[in-house]
This record gives C-alpha cells, structure tokens and sequence, in this order.
C-alpha cells in the first residue's frame, strides 16, 4: 500500500542526503520561478509554458501522458 498525500515526509539519513536533495531542487525551482515583476501577463504565460514544455521533454513525462 502507497502512502496517501497526508503521509509524513521523511527526513534526509545523513546531512550529504539532505544536501543533495537541497541541491537538485534549487535547481529545478529556478526553473519555474521566472522574474515574473520584468514579464506582461502574456509573455509570463508563454515564459511559463515553454519551461513547462522543457520539462516535460527532459523528465520524459510528454512520451508517458
């Protein structure tokens, strides 16, 4: 049985793992964070879905849904 959505998270073993895990996700929020304050509300919503589209293509999530 999966865990549901309410289901604690667990914390990293060691301080290298937590690190890590650190480390890929400020690389991957710099991806959906553009700077929003410099983009018109359309050119935000093509930034966005290009990233979006990026990301499905290096994830492999556009060849599974």
């Amino acid at each position: 049985m999966t865990p549901g959505p309410s289901a604690p998270r667990r914390a990293p073993r060691s301080a290298d793992a937590a690190q890590r895990s650190l480390a890929a996700c400020s690389r991957i929020s710099t991806l959906f964070r553009p700077h929003q304050h410099l983009l018109t509300a359309s050119d935000y919503r093509a930034e966005m879905a290009d990233r979006f589209t990026v990301w499905k293509t290096v994830t492999g999530a556009a060849a599974t849904g």
